[in-house]
């Protein structure tokens, strides 16, 4: 981005700025928005190893003003503007011009901008400004970092300004703007303070329309940050089905925690079946008006803030009803219509055995007889 320059009159004023494009731009330069033709005794306009510079010979009183480098190719375009004052060359500036000039300075900037941008030449129709991603609300601690991110698309490509509680921000030690090819533009605070606290804007703007986000800061004074703590937890409950479920916590810290329930690790809402409650003291509450079994599981609480988290846990068992014992049904089994008697008791039936002679046993031969 171009320097602003405060020169003597009768030196050379110098302009210089890093263009990086594929393909290779094409550059205008414009002064107050009337754009500069290249003369070998006034100004001199090159671009090589991706910067681009203006010189303007000999400058005098009229030569001050409001310089803006135009860089444009089939992907877009880019804008970047820088002043310059030119001082009498026996006489110092007076501080009542000064003032002036830096009231004249802040006045025409988005007045130039909308000049150079017209003066483009646009291939295809105009389309006013919209944001594809917004800015999100952020928190945070004095002297830390934060982010804002958006993304916006326009024909021809919109600038972007930056506004804190309505003052424009521009690039210093603690705030950096940043922007890239795709369209991704960012205000970075490298290190918040309590100045930075309020509403962040972020404006969109070409000749076709202008269009706004805003995002909520907040930021703690580090003296007053306290890390959540539960003075008052739930237990483990036990119920039976169709009873109603109470569980209530209350967290304490600064600033204030922001509480979330979860329910077997799955986030928990409000619906018809379950109502969740939380208000400004701290204190939240979960009720489940009928509970059924399917309301059985761990409940988890959260307590968080930009000092830290917490959580507090606990289980809920929800028991069926026991019904009454089953009714023994009777088995109900047809009349006979038949009686089968019993089979009469066998007579004993006589055999007769005829007697025979055993034999008698045998004996081992004696001794005198093996011989």
């Amino acid at each position: 981005k171009p320097r602003n320059s405060k020169l003597s009159e009768g030196s050379d004023a110098v302009f210089s700025t890093r263009v990086i494009a594929n393909p290779r731009p094409r550059l205008s330069w414009f002064k107050d928005g009337q754009r500069l033709i290249p003369s070998a005794d006034k100004y001199e306009m090159g671009y090589s190893n991706q910067q681009a510079t203006l010189r303007i010979k000999n400058v005098n009183a009229r030569d001050s003003g409001h310089y803006t480098l135009l860089a444009e190719n089939p992907q877009g375009c880019q804008v970047s503007s820088a002043v310059l004052a030119v001082e009498a060359a026996q006489e110092q500036v007076a501080v009542e011009r000064a003032t002036s000039f830096s009231e004249q300075q802040q006045q025409y900037h988005q007045q130039q901008q909308q000049q150079v941008i017209e003066t483009s030449a646009e291939a295809t129709k105009a389309l006013s400004p919209s944001f594809v991603t917004l800015i999100q609300d952020a928190e945070t601690t004095e002297g830390k970092m934060v982010r804002f991110d958006c993304r916006v698309t326009g024909r021809p490509y919109p600038e972007v300004a930056w506004y804190i509680n309505g003052n424009l921000v521009t690039d210093d030690a603690t705030h950096k703007i940043l922007v890239n090819e795709a369209g991704n533009h960012s205000l970075m605070i490298t290190s918040t303070n309590r100045f930075d606290h309020g509403i962040v804007t972020c404006v969109a703007r070409n000749k076709s329309g202008e269009v706004a986000a805003q995002a909520k800061l907040v930021v703690c004074e580090r003296e007053q940050v306290v890390a959540p703590k539960f003075v008052e937890r739930f237990t483990t409950v036990n119920v039976k089905e169709g009873e109603p479920v109470r569980l209530f916590a209350r967290a304490i810290g600064t600033p204030l925690p922001r509480i979330t329930w979860q329910k077997d690790g799955i986030p928990l809402v409000s619906g018809p079946e379950v109502q969740i409650c939380n208000d400004e003291n701290g204190c939240t509450t979960v009720d489940i008006p009928r509970a059924k079994a399917s309301d059985a599981a761990w409940y988890q609480c959260t307590a968080q803030n930009v000092a830290g988290t917490t959580a507090t846990r606990a289980r809920l068992f929800v028991e069926a009803p026991k019904g009454p014992a089953p009714e023994q049904k009777r088995l109900n089994l047809p009349r006979p219509t038949k009686v089968i008697q019993p089979e009469a008791v066998p007579e004993p039936e006589i055999i007769y055995l005829r007697h025979v002679e055993r034999a008698a046993p045998h004996a081992p031969p004696k001794e005198e007889d093996r011989i």
